[in-house]
Parts: C-alpha cells; structure tokens; sequence
C-alpha cells in the first residue's frame, strides 16, 4: 500500500501524483516552536510557514487552537480550586513534499494524583491545500487502488492486535477490539499512516501511548 500513497495524494477531489523525486526534495515548510509558559505550565507547539502564507497560516491556526483549548480546560480547573500542572510538547513526524506531520503530546498533573494526565494529538495536513487530512482522505486514496478496506476498523484491529501481541501488551480485561477508528493518526518518515490510541483505552496504564503503524498487519 505504501508505494501508493507515496505517489498518490489527494488535493480538494482531484489525485496530485507525487513524482520520486518530489518526495526526496526534501521540506517545503519551515517549522518552528512557539512556547507558551505561566507558573506551573509549559507549552511547545509547531507553528508552520510556507510559500503561501495563507494556507501556512490555516495549519499553524488548527494547531494553535487545540493548544488554546487545552490551557482553557487547564485555567477551569484552577479556577474550580485544583492546582494543576500542564505541558504540551510535539514532535514533526514528517515534513516533504506536500506533507507535514505532528505528534503532540498533552500532559497534566493534578495535585496528589498517582500518575500524569496523557493525551496525544496527530496531525497530518496538506501544505498544498492547508488543511487537516483525515481517515476520510486516505480511504479515497485507497479507493483509487483497490484497497478500499485498507484503513477499515476490521484493518486497524488486526494491526492492534498484532502489534499489541509483538510488544508483549496484554490488553485491558474484556476487550475485544475497538468500536471505533481512532480520532488521532500521522504520517511517519517512510510515508507509513499510524493510528495513535490513548493510555487506557485498550491497555493498562503502563503501556502509555499505543502506536499502530497501520502498514504492518
């Protein structure tokens, strides 16, 4: 599947073909760190500019969004007494050709609690069009080769649970699998899509973060 996708990319409704040596160009988006600190918070989040500035400016704003969403769940819950801790980090996954990918990660520490709060987000956005790539977008991609259960639920279970089995991961007592296509997936180096799945929703705390490469099932 992944020869595919490194030369077949959608733009609006139309299929951009990605030549090879479009892709081994290298960036095409300047990336830099915004840090954001009061007491007791720290965030560090991409901001991203590029040729055309307006639709740099679309990414940057969908990921300075979510970073204002979550300092606003944080100022709540000191204004309700708590004496949280909050920091924000990302890593780029991915920045060629078209595409630049994040992972970033959330984390909050409520006083006296056991253990840190972790969410993790995925970004995938096109720089050509400036927006959020989606599961919806990949199955379009998949559609045109014949694949089009590549990205199924029935396809990403069968990669949890094979990846799950490979790291030696015993899932959480009566799961059978997940209901649902994860909301946070990315794009790595080798153009290979992951899923990213919460600390918690299939396995013990523990195991923190699961990530599905879902090339490999």
């Amino acid at each position: 599947m992944i020869k595919f996708i490194r030369k077949l990319f959608l733009t609006g409704m139309t299929l951009v073909m990605l030549s090879a040596s479009a892709f081994a160009a290298g960036a095409v988006a300047q990336v830099d760190s915004v840090t954001y600190t009061e007491p007791d918070s720290k965030l560090v989040y991409p901001m991203v500019t590029g040729k055309d500035r307006d639709k740099a400016a679309k990414v940057s704003s969908a990921i300075r969004k979510d970073a204002r969403i979550f300092m606003e769940r944080v100022w709540l819950d000191r204004l309700a007494g708590g004496t949280i801790k909050a920091d924000m980090s990302y890593e780029t996954k991915i920045n060629k050709a078209d595409i630049v990918s994040f992972v970033v990660t959330e984390t909050t520490s409520p006083e006296k609690a056991a253990h840190p709060t972790t969410n993790v987000k995925g970004y995938i956005f096109s720089m050509t069009e400036g927006r959020q790539l989606t599961f919806k977008d990949f199955d379009k991609v998949a559609e045109t080769v014949h694949m089009a259960d590549a990205y199924s639920l029935a396809s990403i279970n069968k990669a949890l649970t094979k990846q799950l089995a490979a790291k030696g991961i015993t899932p959480l007592p009566g799961f059978k699998g997940l209901k649902d296509r994860p909301s946070e997936i990315y794009l790595d180096s080798n153009m290979h899509l992951h899923a990213l799945i919460q600390p918690m929703e299939v396995a013990p705390y523990a195991a923190g973060i699961i990530d599905v490469d879902l090339e490999d099932k």
